[in-house]
């Protein structure tokens, strides 16, 4: 992914604004590859996944709150967020349904194990951040990454019921744009 962000970068129409983006996804790459230094039990892997999963679940917060109570505000859409386009913010946030998903299946034998109510109320607003952004790349990522999940979750009954609620849920919270 580097690398062909790296060439795109060096083959763009316009050298300074690809370069500014690229800046932006560089930063992103550098902290995952610092992580991997840093990471070396399997607790800290844990952790990592609950940090990730409520700070997604926060930016996610703040992009439904001002779709929903600052007068249909789309500025994910519009501006991106953080510095990324939509394109790039929906990424990050389709990324962020796995870190949920985790975070929601989290042992019953943890010591904090009481977080993991809130893999499904970030999942949701993860899932309606996504179609905000209106990258067809994010939300492709997000189905696919999502479908993988089902199909290696057990028991497939829960599996089932969480496709079931999930369509309900999108079909719900698509607007007119998405559905046609």
């Amino acid at each position: 992914y580097t690398v062909w962000l790296l060439w795109s970068m060096l083959m763009a129409f316009d050298p300074y604004v690809a370069e500014q983006w690229g800046v932006e996804y560089a930063k992103v790459i550098f902290v995952a590859v610092l992580a991997s230094f840093i990471v070396e039990r399997y607790w800290h892997v844990r952790a990592l996944s609950v940090m990730i999963a409520i700070a997604l679940g926060y930016i996610a917060w703040e992009i439904n709150f001002m779709y929903f109570f600052e007068h249909r505000r789309l500025d994910v859409y519009h501006i991106g967020f953080g510095g990324l386009d939509n394109n790039g913010a929906g990424l990050m946030l389709a990324m962020g349904l796995p870190f949920a998903y985790a975070l929601l299946f989290l042992p019953k034998k943890m010591s904090w194990s009481w977080v993991r109510w809130l893999g499904l109320p970030i999942a949701v607003l993860l899932v309606h951040a996504v179609m905000m952004t209106y990258s067809r790349g994010a939300m492709l990522a997000a189905l696919v990454g999502l479908g993988w999940l089902a199909a290696h979750h057990r028991p497939r009954w829960q599996a089932a019921g969480g496709v079931l609620a999930l369509c309900l849920v999108i079909g719900m919270l698509a607007g007119p744009q998405i559905r046609g």
